[in-house]
């Protein structure tokens, strides 16, 4: 074997293995490319979940204050029904224990609910 032919080989065996790297080399890079563009598409997915997540904790923070206020709202509307129908039963024995007297006296007499919810008699009709 010559010089040349051993130098000749080399170069070959060299000029393959350079192919073979810039080969590998090109296919890494575009896997790299890929790689980076999901990456990206990931982080955008992330970023938009996140902003989702915080309007939606918004709206569970919203939707449990006005389901306080509901309940707030009908224990107040059962407390003064409650109230009501008392206020009702006191004008029913009221006006039966007036009705008994008024034989007697040409006065009328009537109970008047004033606005802060006290209970008043007028004598006569007068206010």
């Amino acid at each position: 074997m010559t010089l040349n032919r051993f130098i000749e080989q080399y170069r070959d065996g060299c000029t393959q293995k350079l192919n073979q790297a810039l080969i590998n080399n090109e296919v890494t890079e575009s896997s790299n490319k890929t790689l980076l563009h999901e990456l990206q598409e990931a982080r955008s997915a992330i970023s938009r979940l996140t902003a989702h997540h915080a309007r939606s904790v918004g709206w569970d923070a919203r939707l449990m204050a006005v389901t306080q206020e509901r309940e707030d709202m009908q224990q107040e509307r059962d407390f003064e029904a409650h109230r009501a129908r008392q206020a009702e039963a006191r004008i029913v024995a009221l006006n039966t224990r007036v009705g008994k007297f008024k034989p007697f006296r040409r006065c009328d007499v009537c109970l008047v609910l004033q606005p802060n919810f006290n209970w008043r008699y007028n004598v006569c009709g007068k206010v």
